[in-house]
C-alpha cells in the first residue's frame, strides 16, 4: 500500500490534486491522508490556554472543516477513499513538514496549476516546503489519468538511494515504467538509443541497478536533445519523475527546466 499525503486548499489546484489523486486510489492499492492548514492571520495564535484560546482555535478548526468538506462535496469525493481530513491551525509549511515527518507515509502530493511561465514552477520547487519534503513528491499540474510513469534520468544521480524507494513505488502501484537516459544537448532533434545500440557506462548502470533493485519496466532508452523537444516527445503522461538535488535548483539545470516544462503531473525524487 502507497502511503499518501495530500495537502488541501479550497482552490482549483486542490481540486485537481484531489481528483488525481483519488482517481489513483481507484486503480491501485493507495491509503489517501487530507491535510488542511488553517491561517491564524498576521497576529499568529491567541496567547494563552484558556476558555477564549480553545474557543478560538475551535472556530478556526471548524471554519477549515468546512472549507474543505465543501471542496470534497464538490468532487462528490467519499471519504472512506481519502480520510477523514485532519486540519491544523499555524503556518502551512511548518505543519505539513511535521505531519510529513511523524506520520507514516510515502509520497506527497500537492496541486500546482500549469502555466507558459515556467517560473511558477521553479518557485515551488524552491520553496522550504518542497526543499524539506522528507517524501517523494508529485505536483500535480493537470488531471491526467495516472495509467503510466516515465522515468527520466541524467548522468550523475545517486541510483542507489533512488531504487529502493523507485521499486516501492512501482511494484505497489503495478505502474508501467519507461525509463530514457537523457543527454541534454542542443540539438535540432531529438536522437534515441536502444540498449542494443548504447554502450554508455551510465545506461548499463541503471539497468542493472533495477534489476538488483526487482524494479520492474516496459523500456528502457538513451535520448539526446534539448528539454524542449523531450518535454514536447514526452506529452501528456500520468506521471513524469526525475531526481532532483539541491545542485539541480537554477533554473537552468537540466531536469529542473525539463520538469517545468512537462504539463504532467511531475514527481521529484529529492537527493
Amino acid at each position: 500500500m502507497i502511503r499518501t499525503l495530500i495537502t488541501l486548499d479550497k482552490d482549483l489546484a486542490s481540486s485537481i490534486a484531489l481528483r488525481y489523486a483519488c482517481n489513483a486510489v481507484r486503480n491501485f492499492d493507495m491509503a489517501l491522508s487530507a491535510l488542511h492548514v488553517e491561517d491564524p492571520g498576521p497576529k499568529g495564535r491567541l496567547p494563552g490556554t484558556g476558555w477564549v484560546q480553545r474557543s478560538w482555535e475551535t472556530a478556526l478548526e471548524e471554519d477549515g472543516r468546512q472549507k474543505i468538506k465543501a471542496l470534497i462535496d464538490m468532487e462528490n469525493i467519499k471519504f472512506p477513499a481519502l480520510g477523514l481530513p485532519k486540519i491544523r491551525i499555524g503556518d502551512k509549511t511548518e505543519e505539513t513538514l511535521l505531519e510529513a515527518h511523524t506520520g507514516n507515509y510515502d509520497i506527497f502530493v500537492e496541486g500546482l496549476l500549469a502555466t507558459d511561465n515556467t517560473a511558477d514552477f521553479h518557485q515551488a520547487v524552491k520553496s522550504q516546503l518542497l526543499r524539506k519534503m522528507p517524501l517523494p513528491s508529485i505536483l500535480v499540474k493537470n488531471l491526467i489519468p495516472l495509467e503510466s510513469m516515465v522515468l527520466v534520468l541524467t548522468q550523475g544521480h545517486d541510483l542507489g538511494l533512488l531504487m529502493p524507494v523507485l521499486s516501492y513505488f512501482i511494484t505497489q502501484s503495478g505502474l508501467p515504467l519507461k525509463v530514457f537516459i537523457w543527454h541534454p544537448h542542443h540539438i535540432k532533434a531529438l536522437e534515441f538509443k536502444s540498449a542494443q545500440e548504447n554502450a554508455n557506462a551510465f545506461f548499463t548502470q541503471v539497468e542493472d541497478s533495477l534489476k538488483n533493485a526487482n524494479c520492474p519496466y516496459t523500456a528502457i532508452q538513451a535520448v539526446t536533445g534539448p528539454a524542449t523537444l523531450l518535454a514536447k516527445e514526452l506529452g501528456p503522461c500520468g506521471l513524469v519523475a526525475s531526481v532532483i538535488g539541491h545542485k539541480d535548483l537554477a533554473e537552468d539545470q537540466p531536469c529542473m527546466e525539463l520538469l517545468a516544462r512537462m504539463e504532467s503531473p511531475v514527481m521529484m525524487f529529492w537527493q
